[in-house]
């Protein structure tokens, strides 16, 4: 069966999954043409960030922070006797705190408190509890030793509270009643009973107005905070080893919660009905399925210290901590809508040459200070960015599509022009002078001697003079880079409907195969020599032992470039060389070898890397995994028969079955393009919706919470049972592990969504297990 079935297939699946846009009378999840379910789009909620940064003063010790809004979108914070508001920050551009200028009576006050009473701020300071609002009505004297803890009840009375003393203030501002009550940490208001509760450190009481009197609710030790829940039915106590409910009496209700992601609370809050925690280590909202949804990192607060939690504009949640503010926003968007979020990302601030790249350079992950840098694999990474854009073309027939594939194709052409070697691909090239130093993978330790001994030059620059006047070009391609040129280029020959553009695209990809066939399946470098990595030679591949997974990979991959050739160009050489290596050389058996029998090959007790077979086998390697999948691209549809093709869908499914825990949506959907049923549809699309709109590499520290279970030292090098949420876990490209708790990132780099994103999106709409955006909200 010819190549050509791919399109087949792929357009059968797509026009099904066309004809159930806006057709409200189909089921939740309809299948396509080829019986696998359809995830419809539909609007959910996507959470991101904007941050404000207190002013990077030296002497400044702020002290004493809370934040409120009030009910004109105004947002203000106390800290250190001053009032501070946000100022010019927006998403991946944080702003700063700068001080409210806004009434000039006010500008020398040292404010202690400040509270939202019927969406107006309520403030104190040394000598009065007043506000703006309602005329300015409300300024009365307390006597007070700065009074920072206050709430307000249910007619303009207050109960405030300063180091030593809790005072009850009725609606025309007399003190009535008094107590001494050191130690206070806050007051709030329960409106369902009418009461106020006091939280100290060893002890939570309730102030009845009606009588006027003071009881205790509950005794304990490292109290912190607490708050009315559930219609004021219960209490939820925070402290330092974790939080418990109590009933509105003050009973304690099943025992101490300590498995959440810290302990150390600092404040509680109910929300929209939601229960909110800031800690010492981040922020965490009590989730339907009673889990914990966490905010911790720059990615999400200004630092992971916590101070204060309260209620937003625009049912935003606001989070103080000790250098800054964050506004956590929630936004209704389908995917398709969050997909043109990542679109404009790309194109504004990851397009360099037509490459989807990386940048560094910024301060508190301001995008717009990012300087964008060449790598190791700008082929790769812009391949799997154009195999994303080809499929969003071949979905949608988006005009915008068409003109970045476009593009993105061009850089593809001078890698290779570029090289002044028929058919070689340069890693990347960049004008002279400007260039990154060297390798962007630095050598181990471990690693390092086996190079030096295999012949590669781990010193001397791998820039080379291109064959255009002042600009350079990166050698030493590597294998992961011709997999995503045969990826990228394979789909553009064949969904391209511009026939020049298309036969641009068979152009390139003849190149490169008539390169690897007439050197043996090497990638041969401008000195003549393989690269180290580009090489396919049974000899080079077998010798490694059965259980080194280059073995397998290896075979896998080189089957599928030459299954592309012999598409592309219907060359018959490339046909006999695959009927050739499956029958002498093993490729096939290579190739199907199950997944459970890949391991490690033991080396000496030197500690010593003595061996290639013991490197590659040292443990599981996800970047094979991006290669295997990119791979089965060209492997699968290009089967020679149907035979193989059965041969190859099970070859798939057994790496699939290994990493489908990993829930990323590029394996799941190319194991969908194989027909495939099971491919975890819904994993696929939590995957989707959970990953940050942020994709800034921030320092990470997942390895420290309580609610997560870990596991021991494994080959495939995961840590927990279950993959971390996106949200929360580490931003990675697809050749890194879900299972990664913690990263030591500094705000100073973000990923492209090109490849990170766009691809699996686009391909699941490609295939039609995504929908376009549904007309029902």
């Amino acid at each position: 069966m010819n190549g050509n079935l791919r399109l087949v297939i792929l357009s059968a699946i797509f026009l099904s999954a066309c004809s159930h846009k806006g057709d409200d009378k189909q089921s939740a999840n309809p299948a396509n043409g080829l019986g696998q379910i359809v995830y419809q789009d539909k609007p959910f909620l996507q959470e991101y960030s904007v941050k404000y940064y207190f002013p990077q003063d030296p002497k400044r010790n702020i002290s004493s922070y809370q934040v409120a809004a009030d009910r004109n979108h105004n947002i203000q914070i106390a800290a250190s006797g001053k009032l501070f508001a946000p100022y010019n920050g927006q998403f991946l551009m944080p702003g700063e705190l700068i001080p409210v200028r806004t009434y000039r009576y006010m500008q020398n006050r040292k404010i202690a408190g400040l509270i939202s009473y019927q969406n107006q701020f309520v403030y104190t300071d040394d000598h009065s509890i007043f506000s703006n609002a309602w005329a300015g009505s409300l300024n009365n004297q307390h006597g007070m030793q700065k009074p920072a803890r206050m709430a307000g009840g249910k007619d303009f009375d207050f109960l405030m509270a300063d180091d030593s003393r809790v005072v009850y203030f009725d609606k025309n501002g007399k003190s009535g009643w008094s107590t001494r009550l050191p130690g206070v940490l806050s007051v709030k208001f329960n409106a369902a009973k009418g009461s106020f509760i006091i939280v100290t450190p060893d002890s939570l009481c309730e102030f009845r107005p009606d009588d006027q009197k003071l009881g205790t609710l509950f005794k304990g030790h490292d109290i912190t905070c607490a708050t009315p829940a559930k219609g004021g039915e219960k209490i939820v106590l925070g402290t330092r080893q974790g939080y418990r409910w109590l009933d509105s009496s003050g009973k304690p209700e099943g025992e101490l919660v300590t498995r959440v992601p810290c302990p150390e609370i600092t404040d509680v809050e109910e929300i929209k009905g939601q229960i909110w925690f800031g800690s010492t280590r981040g922020a965490y909202r009590l989730n339907e399925e009673n889990k914990y949804d966490y905010y911790a990192s720059e990615r999400w607060l200004t630092d992971n210290n916590v101070v204060a939690i309260a209620p937003g504009p625009q049912e935003s949640i606001l989070v103080l901590t000790r250098t800054g503010l964050s506004q956590i926003f929630s936004r209704k968007m389908t995917l398709q809508e969050k997909a043109m979020v990542f679109e404009e990302q790309t194109r504004k601030y990851h397009i360099r040459y037509g490459f989807s790249s990386t940048g560094d350079g910024m301060t508190n992950g301001n995008i717009s200070q990012m300087t964008l840098q060449d790598s190791d694999n700008d082929g790769l990474w812009t391949a799997m960015y154009l195999g994303g854009q080809l499929f969003r073309y071949a979905a949608t027939k988006d005009p915008e599509a068409w003109e970045n594939c476009k593009e993105a194709f061009m850089g593809f052409e001078r890698l290779y022009a570029i090289t002044g070697v028929p058919g070689l691909p340069a890693r990347a090239y960049e004008v002279e002078g400007y260039e990154s130093s060297g390798y962007t993978n630095a050598f181990s330790e471990q690693t390092r001697d086996l190079f030096v001994k295999s012949g590669y030059d781990v010193k001397s620059s791998p820039w080379r003079k291109g064959t255009d006047t002042g600009w350079v070009w990166k050698s030493t391609t590597s294998s992961d880079e011709i997999v995503g040129h045969y990826f990228a280029l394979s789909l553009f020959a064949d969904l391209a409907d511009d026939v020049q553009w298309k036969n641009r695209a068979k152009k390139l990809l003849t190149g490169l195969s008539e390169h690897l066939y007439k050197n043996n399946l090497y990638l041969v470098d401008w000195n003549g020599k393989p690269t180290t990595w580009g090489k396919w030679n049974p000899e080079y591949v077998n010798g490694f032992a059965p259980q080194v997974g280059d073995r397998k990979l290896t075979s896998s991959n080189v089957t599928g470039f030459l299954q592309a050739a012999y598409h592309i160009t219907k060359d018959e050489k490339y046909k006999q060389k695959i009927l050739e290596l499956f029958q002498k050389d093993g490729y096939l058996e290579n190739l199907m070898r199950p997944m459970k029998e890949i391991g490690k090959i033991e080396g000496s007790k030197t500690g010593k890397v003595e061996s290639w077979s013991q490197m590659l086998s040292d443990g599981w390697n996800y970047s094979d995994d991006e290669m295997y999948f990119l791979g089965y691209w060209c492997l699968y549809p290009y089967a020679l028969n149907d035979e193989l093709k059965a041969k190859y869908k099970t070859a798939i499914r057994d790496h699939w079955e290994m990493v489908r825990q990993e829930k990323d949506p590029v394996w799941n959907f190319t194991y969908a393009m194989t027909g495939a049923r099971d491919f975890d549809l819904d994993e696929s699309i939590w995957w989707l919706k959970k990953y940050p709109l942020d994709l800034t590499s921030w320092k990470i520290e997942n390895s420290r919470r309580q609610d997560i279970d870990t596991i021991p030292e494994n080959f495939m090098g995961r840590h927990t049972k279950e993959a971390i949420s996106p949200s929360e876990g580490v931003v990675k490209k697809h050749n890194g592990t879900r299972f990664q708790l913690d990263e030591a990132g500094n705000g100073h780099s973000v990923e492209t969504p090109g490849d990170v994103w766009l691809l699996p999106y686009w391909m699941g709409r490609y295939l039609g297990v995504i929908s376009a955006p549904s007309d029902g909200k």
